[in-house]
């Protein structure tokens, strides 16, 4: 990381300060060094955001999964609902209609005989 600072050096046997960004090794950075580390850090803060902003919309995620399977099971369960009342209906359906022919024929054959 760099930091701003200022250093003695020696340039041709003579003394210099030079101030400016110097990184762990103590070697000076331009300004180009700089921004690069800045621009570095700023991605680094945006990537730990993002992975946060993405753990919390998996784990919304894996909750309306939840509720979808919940859901998708109590719909199951009233389409058998559903199935076992219309079995029902029709064996009372197919029972009225043998009902009706049984009737139909015990009057119909006896008027047939009188013909």
């Amino acid at each position: 990381m760099p930091q701003e600072a200022t250093k003695e050096i020696a340039v041709s046997g003579e003394q210099e300060t030079i101030t400016g960004s110097f990184d762990a090794f103590g070697y000076l950075l331009t300004r180009t060094d700089a921004m690069e580390a800045g621009l570095r850090k700023e991605i680094q803060a945006t990537r730990t955001e993002l992975k946060e902003e993405i753990s919390g919309v998996r784990q919304e995620i894996g909750g309306v999964r939840q509720e979808l399977k919940q859901e998708i099971s109590d719909v199951r369960q009233e389409i058998g609902g559903v199935r076992q009342e219309l079995r029902a209906v029709t064996r009372w359906a197919i029972g009225i209609f043998i009902t009706l022919i049984a009737g139909f024929i015990a009057v119909i054959i006896p008027l047939l005989r009188l013909l």
